[in-house]
């Protein structure tokens, strides 16, 4: 296991050394500063800064954001001559605000946009927004441009407490987050929903604190949309963080980083076997009833070229009635997540594979366990109509079929999905 993924949380200087990570944020810096830090990182790192700040209120959000940037643009233009960097604003908005944050981010992008300079948005405390809530954010995760990232904070409890989806990678409990580029830019242990305590130093040695970082990285490289994490928080340390203090222990994670994580610095590679046969549909007997690619006036409103699946339904001499309960079988070998999503994909199971992920959506039942690892052939779970095809009743019964190879390519118009049927 590694740290590929991990960066350091730094408040105004750290004296050690950074290696070369994929991330670094710097909370009250200085451009002297940022200099200093890029002159270390190398040139790919991506800085994140935050000015650590009373926040003001959202009683009119355009106003708000105007005087944000206003008091800020000739800091973010200095900086961003080493860049790449990314700038921050309010952090941790709950969500009875979200209507009024998502119209102050919205200006805040447009603003920045026309600067050129970059923004992460969102700083979304652990378990917030709320699944319904993130419906009030999407104008704001569609203004958001290339080099823009949103932001989320994730701490844990203990180790057993990594494998709580809502707490840590809850990106992937969210459909409208698919496609979207997420930083982690506080992460470690803490106090959450009134288990564990303020801080790993708290609650475990360096050694078990190393190994929920190693675990955490594990959860990061499962997508290559998430940049990264700053674990909180090493450089200067406030009274109210000394449990957090990783200062002593980041030259071990600076240790674990892989010195060939990019391609260009990877060593030749070994030659491949024989790609293995195609894979089989998931159910025996489909009828395709919506190919890959199609409808692209209906799916422009979502970014789309096209539908980025394949939709497979009953054959003309079947009725609907006695295709919804129909078995669902892997296609592949992986580790499948299952998810409710009330208005999109309904009840659905994604499998993370060596090669590729796939996607079957709108299913009326899971048959396995979450995270379980599946083999291709097992039965996941049966067709039905959950989601947004649920209005149109039983009529609407299909499977959702998607397909997205790795490393995903998110620019190619279909958020990464190719056509499953090849």
């Amino acid at each position: 296991m590694s740290t590929d993924k991990l960066g350091l949380h730094i408040i105004e200087g750290y004296s050690g050394q950074l290696g070369q990570p994929r991330l670094v944020k710097l909370v009250d810096a200085s451009v002297g500063y940022v200099r200093q830090v890029r002159a270390q990182v190398g040139p790919r790192c991506v800085i994140i800064i935050r000015w650590y700040e009373q926040q003001q209120p959202l009683d009119d959000p355009i106003t708000r954001a105007r005087q944000w940037f206003d008091g800020r643009v000739a800091e973010m233009l200095a900086m961003s001559a080493y860049g790449p960097i990314a700038f921050e604003s309010y952090n941790e908005i709950p969500d009875h605000q979200a209507a009024a944050y998502c119209r102050f981010e919205c200006e805040r992008l447009a603003l920045m946009h026309a600067a050129g300079v970059r923004a992460v948005v969102g700083n979304f405390s652990v378990g917030t927004p709320a699944l319904p809530t993130w419906d009030i954010y999407r104008p704001m995760l569609q203004a958001m441009r290339e080099g823009d990232l949103l932001g989320l904070h994730e701490y844990w409890s203990d180790h057993a407490d990594l494998g709580n989806h809502w707490h840590v990678g809850r990106w992937r409990l969210v459909p409208a987050l698919d496609g979207v580029p997420i930083v982690v830019t506080e992460c470690g242990r803490d106090r959450v929903e009134n288990r564990g305590a303020a801080g790993w130093r708290r609650t475990c040695n360096a050694d078990e604190f190393l190994a929920d970082l190693r675990a955490y990285n594990s959860i990061l490289m499962e997508q290559d949309r998430v940049l990264g994490a700053t674990v909180f928080t090493g450089g200067r340390i406030y009274s109210d963080w000394t449990a957090f203090d990783v200062n002593d222990l980041w030259p071990r994670v600076v240790a674990e980083y892989n010195p060939h994580r990019y391609a260009d610095q990877q060593p030749a590679p070994a030659p491949q076997p024989p790609k293995p046969e195609s894979p089989p549909s998931p159910i025996v007997g489909a009828r395709v009833s919506q190919r890959f690619g199609s409808n692209a006036s209906y799916y422009a409103r979502y970014g789309l070229r096209g539908h980025n699946g394949v939709d497979l339904a009953a054959p003309e001499s079947s009725q609907y009635l006695q295709w919804h309960g129909t078995p669902v079988q892997a296609v592949e070998d992986g580790r499948a997540v299952w998810v409710y999503d009330e208005g999109g994909y309904g009840l659905y199971v994604y499998i993370y594979s060596d090669g590729c992920d796939w996607l079957y959506a709108h299913l009326s039942e899971v048959l396995i366990p979450n995270n379980a690892q599946v083999k291709r052939g097992d039965i996941i779970g049966r067709v039905g109509y959950t989601g947004n095809t649920a209005p149109t009743g039983v009529r609407g019964t299909h499977l959702h079929w998607g397909k997205r190879p790795k490393p995903y390519q998110l620019n190619n118009g279909y958020r990464g999905y190719v056509d499953p049927l090849g």
